[in-house]
């Protein structure tokens, strides 16, 4: 039986994490350390959090107070690191957190804690599910009397929409289940040097330097860049230091090396309040999609077959759509997407696909009406006016915000009834207006 630990046990609670500032100590931001901990113990090892703290600073494990949880391996090679996935902005990939558990691994995600606007990240273990939607976890912040699954604690949403990453671990090859669109072997896909922030709004600039006016966009933490030097990689990390880089809507500039990390073996942790270059991201100004799925084939042309099948996408890969009029495409099963990758052009399954984000703006004037959203766990926002999971793009209105209404009502059927809103930060879709008896959005005088 694996013994819970605890980040604030008062033994190892004011050790500084890593190779972090004076402040940064293992009780404020040592969550995921504290996980990976209770990972290495399942798996044969005999740790604490400080010992383990010290071996992953031997193991180069650290950027500041940044962990490469990859490092586990170097110190228990029984443990492999097998797979991770971002997932902010739609569901989290539930069908292979369950074949990942079924197959003994242990599976560490990242949480949005709280219903408040933005992400309140922090790391716990899901060791075995439980009933049909409930996970039962290890949780590194020790609060007497919470509950131990990742609904009874974070109830705030269904695990879909709470976890934001997924990282497997286990002593063997993962298999996880994938699209089934024309499966088929891939061919070896070119490869180049990709960052991610660690930050949601990490600024993009014109030039490598801090100055009024040199700001290019300011970019989400799950945004892909391709480093343009391929030498620039050993700045990674390193305070003082810029990346040339470009994004999937082709902007390019530079960013700080000091608040990205290589998405082959990354660094993880917890965002401070005080990060300097946080903020909020840029939506897009081109249209972007994600897969909603592991697998997704990427395609030289529009169909099925072993001739054409290029490479197979991770889940939450970014796209941009190169073709004009794409978006009444988007989840229709036969349609497909041209897009482009940060190296390739090809296609992908449309009904395998949702937007990444808000486009350009919106040509459907808002109507006069403003309603309030009256649901605590917020309002799901959805391509179609149905009840269903597929029109689901993963994004919620928070609990209170106002939303200006576009159009009537939609009526469903007998029970259901939807309302098209426009978001403050410019985001539309659909979203419940009622469900028989409970009424949804409140009309704001």
């Amino acid at each position: 039986m694996t013994e819970e630990l605890h980040q604030n046990d008062p033994r190892w609670k004011d050790i500084i994490l890593g190779n972090g500032e004076p402040g940064d100590t293992i009780g404020k931001y040592g969550c995921l350390l504290t996980s990976l901990t209770m990972v290495a113990n399942h798996f044969g090892g005999n740790e604490t959090v400080a010992s383990f703290n010290e071996k992953m600073k031997q193991n180069n494990g650290f950027m500041n107070q940044w962990i490469r949880p990859a490092v586990i391996s170097a110190i228990y090679p029984n443990i492999k690191y097998q797979k991770r996935v971002q997932c902010e902005n739609q569901p989290a990939p539930l069908a292979e957190i369950d074949a990942g558990l079924a197959a003994g691994s242990l599976i560490i995600v990242m949480i949005d804690r709280s219903p408040r606007a933005g992400i309140q990240n922090h790391w716990i273990v899901l060791h075995e599910k439980v009933g049909d939607d409930d996970y039962a976890i290890w949780d590194p912040w020790n609060s007497p009397g919470a509950a131990k699954t990742l609904h009874g604690r974070y109830g705030h949403g269904t695990p879909g929409e709470i976890v934001q990453e997924v990282i497997w671990f286990g002593g063997g090859t993962l298999e996880l289940p994938q699209a089934d669109e024309g499966a088929g072997p891939a061919k070896p896909a070119r490869k180049s040097e990709v960052v991610t922030p660690n930050v949601d709004g990490l600024k993009m600039r014109r030039q490598p330097k801090i100055a009024v006016g040199n700001i290019v966009k300011q970019l989400s933490r799950s945004n892909k860049l391709k480093i343009l030097d391929v030498a620039d990689r050993a700045k990674i990390g390193q305070h003082g230091q810029w990346l040339h880089v470009r994004d999937i809507e082709g902007n390019e500039g530079y960013v700080a090396a000091w608040y990205v990390t290589p998405t082959d073996d990354p660094f993880l942790g917890v965002v401070k309040k005080d990060e300097e270059e946080a903020g909020k991201p840029t939506p897009p100004s081109k249209l972007v999609v994600k897969t909603t799925t592991e697998g997704v084939a990427f395609r030289t042309q529009p169909r099925t077959g072993d001739d054409t099948l290029i490479e197979r996408l991770p889940l939450a890969s970014e796209l941009l759509v190169t073709e004009s009029g794409a978006e009444s495409k988007i989840g229709v099963h036969g349609e497909w997407l041209k897009v482009k990758t940060l190296d390739d052009e090809g296609y992908v399954a449309a009904w395998y696909v949702v937007p990444a984000g808000s486009t350009s703006p919106p040509t459907q004037p808002a109507g006069g009406k403003k309603f309030r959203v009256n649901w605590p766990g917020g309002l799901k926002i959805r391509l179609q006016p149905e009840p269903t999971n597929e029109t689901y793009i993963g994004v919620k209105v928070p609990y209170q915000t106002v939303v200006k209404a576009i159009g009537k009502p939609h009526k469903y059927d007998d029970r259901f009834s939807f309302q098209k809103v426009r978001t403050p930060d410019g985001q539309e879709g659909w979203v419940t207006y009622r469900d028989r008896d409970t009424v949804y959005l409140v009309e704001v005088k």
